[in-house]
């Protein structure tokens, strides 16, 4: 009997207590905490609940600011639906500060100065984009966002 991809991820989330952790699809997150630049601090468990928009960047990436467009646009669509995250690896608070605000990022900016948070999801290029599930499964992985983020959010966020 062959499983088609969808239906097998169905399958795992059924059985979440089996669901491997890791950065990829079909995988529960992994663990993290962040301070964020409000001075707060978000973690795996925190976000449990909803979905989750997370997006590692740094100022220097044009892909990244164009991307801060499209994620203003998603917040204003989704509103308390979702929860976004943006986590900024190894640059100066002040630097992320400045850049957050002139990129209009009205969400949480966490704060990876080691970048500990980027090794555990492994992040090879800037931006990676991760959509989690209400139960912390990523359903995507990309560098940038889905082609058609509404079609994968709305069925996540109701």
């Amino acid at each position: 009997m062959l499983i088609s991809g969808g239906v097998a991820l169905a399958l795992l989330a059924g059985c979440s207590d089996r669901v491997p952790s890791g950065p990829r699809e079909g995988q529960r997150a992994p663990g993290f905490s962040v301070s964020t630049l409000d001075g707060g601090a978000v973690s795996r468990e925190s976000t449990t609940g909803k979905p989750v928009l997370m997006v590692f960047w740094a100022s220097w990436c044009g892909p990244c600011r164009r991307e801060a467009e499209e994620i203003r646009s998603i917040v204003g669509s989704y509103g308390d639906r979702l929860q976004v995250l943006s986590i900024n690896s190894g640059e100066d608070p002040t630097k992320v500060r400045l850049t957050a605000k002139e990129w209009g990022l009205t969400w949480p900016v966490g704060l990876d100065p080691r970048g500990s948070v980027s090794r555990r999801f492994e992040v090879d290029a800037l931006p990676l984009v991760l959509v989690l599930d209400a139960e912390g499964l990523v359903r995507f992985r990309g560098n940038g966002l889905p082609s058609d983020p509404h079609h994968l959010l709305d069925g996540l966020a109701g």
